[in-house]
């Protein structure tokens, strides 16, 4: 072993000064953007990006007389303005009561009538409050902006609906003006559920399941019937390995369909976009302490204000540690994983904002595969019998970095410069299966395998954006260039010696065997250059189109060390994307879309050495979404018909290589429903049907389903907070997760069993204290998570207790 980790070493170096390179280039760019800022007149990092006139359309509000703080937080929400409230002014003040349908105007002046303070628009969604002077000659104060703690795309959602987001555009856009399905988790879906990994989060959105694991160690899923490999973090793309724990993360967002006009290489399902919570302006800190089942402990910080006086510079802290035990018996590992993530945004000029943030994450597992299958079903056996052996683990570090300039010339343009770097190293050791089980003795033949990888990825992206008009047309425009570099290698290695295992009856402690047999040693690199323009147009108040369009450019080069060769391919394409949006009334948006997806394959070998194709997408669609109870409840249904070609998976033959069947197509509908139905009563739900199976293959029969995509799928989470007697503050909840039968790989070999999972909570709230039990698979229900071939298959939860305990000052 020691041979080949001085052979990653040697290359790591290397990747090392090749990166260092890049990394000055990407900073000259930073640089020379930020020089290029002038101060002018202060404005939001929200505000830079979204600048459309103050809309004189009625819309519906409904705000209590409260103190005018919140309720300057209560119309943001309910206008659409972002709206952030300076305590200084609005200390001590009354605000009346605004029910009835008003243009923001009119809203604000019932608001703050009799108040003494006086309002103008300055910008989109931007308003700034004067106090208004006793008599002549009395001095007035400097002029206060309020910039919306009124929801924006990039900060945090008041209770569980989310009415604005950037994940489908690139800009803050309200969710019904967007021609595609795009739901979101908010981090008080978060709170209330106790979720810790992202799974936990995505199990509330329909058609997304989970998918093979790599041992339990990786976060993937299928979303409309595809593997989603890459994610995002606010808003770029992110190839982190390892599993994403939810600390220092402000909503989950799940973009359904093809994502490549915007972000170039991504899946045709859709794409997993995690937003990171951002410095605020008001000092706030944040702990809290969860203690649960199988050992179970985990405590996380969330501190942020500002560091100057004047408020130009903000920081932000969250960190998270973890450590647990496992249901899979017997394991001599557990879990932990370190996370921190310090961030500061800070504003240099008065036309621009810069954000930066940083990242460090380690964590070490379990490895573990799984059970197995056994004739058409999985084995008859417990669903916490571990096949492996005690001493299975995976180590993952990762360090990351990522930063966004935006500046403002003038009304109409501005320039953003994003970048996004991350570097990883990994290695595992584990007793795998080595063929199928014997169906008739139970023995299970294993090998000792072994991966050690490392690499990196750097990202830079440049945005010009405008917003202007022509002959009554309301544009937002895009133009983008982005370029990339990823760049992974490594070594898989394992001992042929067989250390056979009876899955019935099982004896643990085979002796760890030394590596003999290399399989992989490997460098690859993937350079990537996309152009992309998008219009956003409003061509009548219920009128609104998308358009827009891509062209990628991939090169990748794979180097193998075994055999001395080098594979080289270039790959290029345009996507296109239309979509139009109908608004008969604020309710109810009617819309359509049809968009297109590229990914060139770069990881995985096919048996024949030849290199794979890349796959192509074509997606229509079409749905409605309702905004209800004057925005406080919102659902989406749509239904969706899309093909992708030269899709890469599992070889049945041999899971080391992939095979690449002609063609699969995924159609059906969806629906999520997420909001408010009542005062104190909050639900989240989805439901999903999917038909997808192979339509053309030389190799996979015609007709054959994807692994572990169920037919129908649904979810129903549900809360409610006591709103007054002596018990107000107290709250329960309850949540159903239904998946139904699949089949467990792609030879549909054998299948899953349909199951339900019952979750529920119990919490109670005062002041700045929280407490609370949430308890996961309340009636100890066994079932299947998901399935990649009939040696790895996922059992899910046991019966699950957390107790939880947090204060917020």
């Amino acid at each position: 072993m020691s041979g080949w980790h001085g052979a990653v070493r040697a290359r790591r170096a290397g990747a090392c000064r090749r990166l260092g390179g890049l990394v000055a280039i990407v900073a000259l760019a930073t640089c020379f953007t930020a020089k290029a800022a002038r101060a002018e007149a202060w404005i939001s990092a929200s505000t830079l990006l979204a600048q459309a006139p103050p809309s004189d359309e009625r819309k519906s509000f409904d705000i209590p007389a409260q103190p005018l703080a919140g309720a300057l937080n209560a119309f943001g929400r309910q206008a659409g303005f972002q709206v952030t409230v300076d305590a200084a002014t609005t200390a001590g003040v009354q605000a009346r009561e605004v029910s009835g349908n008003f243009t923001p105007n009119e809203a604000l002046a019932r608001l703050l009538d009799d108040t003494g303070i006086t309002w103008r628009f300055s910008g989109a969604r931007t308003v700034v409050l004067e106090k208004i002077p006793a008599k002549p000659g009395v001095l007035t104060l400097d002029p206060v902006r309020v910039e919306g703690k009124g929801e924006n795309a990039w900060g945090p959602v008041v209770g569980y609906t989310a009415s604005r987001s950037a994940t489908a555009t690139k800009t803050d856009t309200p969710i019904r003006d967007i021609p595609q399905s795009i739901q979101v988790v908010p981090d008080q879906v978060i709170k209330d559920q106790q979720a810790v990994g992202i799974e936990d989060a995505v199990r509330n959105v329909s058609g997304v399941y989970r998918e093979n694991t790599f041992g339990n160690t990786l976060d993937r899923f299928t979303l409309r019937g595809f593997t989603q490999r890459d994610f995002l973090r606010d808003g770029y793309r992110d190839p982190t390995s390892g599993n994403r724990i939810l600390s220092g993360v402000e909503r989950v967002e799940v973009l359904k369909g093809p994502g490549s006009i915007l972000y170039g290489r991504l899946e045709p399902g859709g794409v997993i976009n995690i937003v990171s919570k951002r410095p605020q302006e008001t000092a706030a800190y944040f702990g809290e302490l969860q203690v649960g089942s199988f050992d179970f402990s985990r405590v996380q910080v969330d501190a942020s204000g500002p560091v100057t006086e004047d408020k130009s510079l903000l920081f932000r802290f969250n960190g998270a540690y973890e450590n647990s035990g496992t249901f899979r018996e017997p394991s001599d590992v557990n879990t932990e994983r370190v996370e921190i993530a310090p961030s500061l945004s800070w504003r240099p000029g008065k036309q621009t904002y810069v954000w930066l943030q940083a990242s460090y994450q380690k964590s070490e597992v379990l490895f573990d595969r799984g059970l197995v299958a056994i004739g058409s079903g999985v084995a008859d056996i417990p669903n916490n019998r571990f096949l492996g052996e005690p001493g299975d683990f995976l180590f993952n570090e990762q360090y990351g970095f990522a930063g966004e300039i935006i500046h403002r010339f003038d009304e109409t343009w501005r320039l953003r410069q994003g970048f996004r770097g991350n570097w990883f190293n990994s290695h595992d050791y584990r007793a795998e299966a080595a063929g199928n089980v014997n169906a008739t003795t139970g023995v299970l033949n294993r090998r000792f395998s072994m991966n050690d990888n490392e690499g990196f990825s750097l990202m830079s992206q440049t945005d010009l954006l405008a917003s202007f008009a022509t002959g009554g047309v309301e544009h937002e425009m895009l133009a983008g260039v982005d370029l990339s570099r990823d760049e992974t290698g490594g070594l898989n290695g394992s001992n042929p010696t067989l250390v056979p295992i009876n899955i019935f009856s099982p004896v643990y402690g085979a002796t760890p065997l030394e590596i003999t047999d290399l399989a992989r040693d490997d460098r690859n690199t993937t350079d990537g250059l996309g152009v992309y323009l998008q219009d956003q147009l409003t061509v009548r108040d219920d009128l609104k189109l998308l358009l827009g369009g891509r062209f990628d450019a991939v090169r990748y080069t794979g180097r193998d060390f075994l055999d001395g060769e080098t594979r080289e391919q270039s790959d290029s394409a345009w996507t296109p994307r239309v979509g139009a949006v109908y608004q008969p009334n604020q309710i109810v948006s009617l819309y359509a879309s049809y968009s297109e997806g590229f990914s060139p394959v770069t990881s995985g070998n096919l048996a024949g050495g030849e290199a794979p194709k890349p796959t192509t997408s074509t997606q229509y669609e079409a749905g409605v979404k309702l905004d209800l109870f004057d925005g406080k409840l919102s659902s989406t249904l749509a239904a969706f018909h899309l093909t992708k070609q030269n899709v890469a998976t599992a070889d049945p033959n041999d899971p080391d290589f992939i095979v690449q069947t002609g063609e699969v197509r995924s159609q059906g509908f969806e629906f999520d429903v997420s909001g408010q139905v009542l005062p104190g009563w909050d639900v989240i739900g989805s439901y999903a049907f999917i038909d997808a199976e192979v339509t053309e293959d030389n190799t996979i029969p015609v007709g054959n389903r994807p692994a572990s995509v169920p037919k129908h799928g649904a979810s129903l989470w549900s809360v409610y907070r006591l709103q007054s007697s002596a018990l107000q503050g107290l709250g329960f909840g309850a949540g159903l997760y239904y998946v139904g039968r699949r089949k467990g790989d792609l030879s549909n070999s054998f299948f899953l069993p349909s199951y339900i999972r019952t979750d529920a909570t119990v919490f109670y709230e005062q002041d700045h204290w929280r407490a609370g039990i949430n308890v996961k698979n309340l009636f100890d229900s066994d079932y299947i998570a998901a399935s990649s071939g009939r040696t790895r298959i996922d059992p899910g939860i046991p019966l699950t207790v957390i107790g939880s305990i947090s204060v917020r000052f």
